[in-house]
């Protein structure tokens, strides 16, 4: 199921704190993508937390976990989290997800997203 708090959360928490944000870097120092604000908020950790203090094996179950967490389908997951993506890209796909009935675990309407 959807997590609309946490989608909603994640992409408010980018905007207020752009600083930190950096969509091609899931964690980079303390810049993160999409995936790595949804895991800190999740967890409850700082924006100032670096990819040191995780430790390395974080890089390789964060983006599934972000999946799981967000409750998104796959093709969601690859279009939300992709590297290319603008403000106004997560903007867009995270109100879609948010305000469509776009099935969740069927790549049908994955061009909605």
């Amino acid at each position: 199921m959807l997590n609309k708090k946490l989608l909603q959360l994640t992409l408010d928490t980018i905007k207020a704190n752009p600083q930190h944000w950096d969509q091609q870097q899931w964690h980079c120092g303390t810049t993160h993508c999409f995936v790595g604000f949804a895991y800190l908020l999740h967890h409850n950790l700082p924006l100032t937390t670096t990819e040191h203090d995780l430790g390395i094996d974080i890089l390789f179950r964060t983006r599934g976990e972000a999946t799981i967490l967000l409750g998104l389908a796959p093709y969601q997951a690859n279009r939300l989290f992709s590297a290319g993506n603008t403000l106004e890209d997560l903007e867009h796909i995270v109100h879609v997800l948010l305000n469509t009935d776009v099935p969740l675990f069927s790549s049908a309407n994955a061009s909605m997203v």
